[in-house]
This record gives C-alpha cells, sequence and structure tokens, in this order.
C-alpha cells in the first residue's frame, strides 16, 4: 500500500480493521495486524499482515478460560457456546457427520486456559475433521479432512471441482510411502469406550497406533478412524499452479478435485 493510503487503514474507535481484498472478483477479507514500512528511492510503501476474522477467536483477541461440561450436549451446541461466550458475531457453518453432530456426555469436554478457536479445532479433530474460515463475511466452517477416501467409490457428481490440463500452469508431484494401514483402535479412558475401525474390505492387520481422545463416542470415531486411515499406502502430493480464472474459479480447502480425468484427491493448500 502506498504511505499516502496508509492513513485509510486507521481504526475507527478501537475496532478492528478488516480489509477487503479482491482478486479477480473473487472476495477475501482479512484482518489488520501488522504493516511493515518499506523506503527506497522513488517508493515508500507499506506491506500488510493479517489473517482471516476468526483470528478475533483466538489470542490476543479472545480471552481464555477453563472448563468442564456438567450437561449432556452435541459437539455443534458447544462449538457455538464458544462463539457465544466472546459474543462474536461469526456464524458456524456445520458440516462434520451431520447438520446435528454428535452427542457428547456429561464431562467429555474439559480444558484449561483455552480460546474458543482452539476449543472449536479441538472438537472438530476428534471427529475427522477440520476448521475453514471461509475466505469472506464472517463464517466459520466445520467439515471433514477427507469428504472421500481411496476406497470409496467415487462418481462424477461427487466431485466439487475438476481441473484441465490446457488451464494448469504446472504440476509437480511428491511421493510418500506409509505403510498400508487398514484399521485403528480408539478408546476414550473417561468412560470406558473403545472401538476400532477398519478399512472396508480389509481384517485390519495393520494397525495405526491406538490413540486415546476424552472427546471420542462411536459416532466421532468412525470419522477419526476414516480421516487417520486416509493416508496409507503410496501417497502423492500433487501442487498445482493455475490462473484465477472464471473456468475454475478459487480452489478451497477441504474439496474433493479431480485433474485431468487422470487421478482425484483431496485439496488440502491453497495459495492465492
Amino acid at each position: 500500500v502506498p504511505a499516502s493510503e496508509i492513513v485509510k487503514l486507521s481504526s475507527i474507535d478501537g475496532q478492528p480493521v478488516i480489509l477487503r481484498i479482491m482478486v479477480n472478483g473473487n472476495e477475501h477479507h482479512m484482518l489488520l495486524e501488522s504493516r511493515t514500512r518499506s523506503r527506497k528511492f522513488a517508493q515508500d510503501a507499506f506491506n500488510l499482515i493479517g489473517r482471516s476474522q476468526s483470528a478475533l477467536l483466538d489470542a490476543p483477541y479472545a480471552p481464555t478460560r477453563s472448563f468442564l461440561q456438567e450437561n449432556e450436549r452435541t459437539a455443534r451446541q458447544l462449538c457455538q457456546a464458544e462463539l457465544d461466550r466472546v459474543n462474536s458475531p461469526i456464524q458456524l457453518n456445520w458440516q462434520l457427520i451431520d447438520e446435528l453432530s454428535w452427542i457428547l456426555p456429561v464431562n467429555s469436554l474439559s480444558y484449561s486456559n483455552l480460546t474458543p478457536i482452539a476449543v472449536i479445532k479441538m472438537i472438530a479433530e476428534s471427529a475427522g475433521g477440520f476448521v475453514y474460515s471461509e475466505k469472506s463475511g464472517q463464517v466459520l466452517t466445520v467439515k471433514p479432512k477427507y469428504k472421500k477416501t481411496f476406497w470409496d467409490s467415487i462418481a462424477v457428481n461427487d466431485f466439487d471441482r475438476l481441473i484441465p490440463l490446457s488451464i494448469t500452469m504446472s504440476q509437480t508431484i511428491d511421493d510418500a510411502l506409509f505403510p498400508d494401514y487398514n484399521g485403528i483402535t480408539l478408546t476414550n479412558d473417561r468412560n470406558g469406550t473403545t472401538g476400532q475401525v477398519k478399512r472396508t474390505g480389509t481384517s485390519a492387520d495393520v494397525l495405526q497406533e491406538t490413540v486415546n481422545n476424552p472427546l471420542f463416542t462411536f459416532e466421532s470415531m468412525g470419522g477419526y478412524g476414516k480421516a487417520a486411515l486416509a493416508k496409507a499406502g503410496m501417497v502423492e502430493t500433487h501442487t498445482l499452479q493455475l490462473p484465477v480464472a472464471n473456468q475454475i474459479g478459487e480452489c478451497l480447502p477441504g474439496e474433493l478435485t479431480g485433474f485431468d480425468a487422470g487421478w482425484q484427491g483431496i485439496t488440502d493448500v491453497v495459495s492465492v
């Protein structure tokens, strides 16, 4: 930003400064957190640094607290309560397991000195999900890491985005070999719940290390196990560089993406 324009980025009444950034017709919002100044001959500019608006749910903006769940609640209700305790205007878009989420028994959730976003992240990850701050607006989406896995059948209508080779500027592929895990044992030592998740059609003879979590229920164990077993055998990481064009739009994390009718995968990182 030119130094002559920096006055427009001043806070009003102590409120956070939210920048509206347009990239080829795609809107992004950014919470301005810091800036650095660069001066050289015939040029005086500021570089702006920030995160999404959901950063307001993290330190240093949001207070921490300690908590013990005393009533039976759903995972979604507990996440909404984290937003409500700081009077956040951010809306919760829930897509994990199902619209109503799943029931967590009394005393499942307990924590010390955590911010709201840290708690929401902890709940989401217990069911194989992740938290995504939508690129524009005040919306927090909770959805599964893997919409589909490599052993699932996939129809054309299941894809969120199809990328043709013709629009791709570059492609790199990295391989990583993992054990061919096909099962995982999950436990909850707080209530004694134990379960084993196995890949469909296998005998679960190659087990991942057992994981214990006080938030595990039989519903969330299925989601966690699916995400854990999705990274097994030969895993390819494809990095694609392509223009932001109306033909494709901006890719989003968690999407089921198909490339040139040759392979499909889950988008996990997007850089614009």
